[in-house]
């Protein structure tokens, strides 16, 4: 810690470790979710569940309420699936900021 820093300077300075640790839980709750979600579907009645789920929501006859829910599911399913994959880049514009913030450089 430098001379005059605040305890929460101190803190934001370990920027990877916060982004990171933010970015794997919320894949996480993201991920889990969706297992909750298809563990759901799977104990409908009917083969494997998939006919169940299939009748509760027919096509065609879709209201504000469905459409809601498949693209909540849609959602959650794109942010398990991307933010890992864009941690690095996060990362990277974070060192960046960093170094341009420390040279005092726009």
């Amino acid at each position: 810690m430098m001379a005059g820093d605040t305890a929460l300077e101190a803190v934001l300075r370990r920027d990877r470790l916060i982004v990171a640790a933010k970015s794997a839980g919320v894949a996480a709750l993201a991920w889990a979710y969706l297992f909750v979600l298809a563990k759901a579907m799977a104990s409908m009645e009917g083969p494997s569940g998939w006919g169940a789920f299939m009748g509760l929501m027919p096509m065609g006859r879709w209201g504000v309420l469905e459409y809601a829910l498949a693209f909540s599911m849609w959602a959650l399913m794109m942010i398990g699936m991307m933010i890992p994959s864009a941690v690095p880049m996060i990362l990277l514009y974070a060192r960046v900021a960093r170094r341009t913030q420390a040279q005092d450089r726009p």
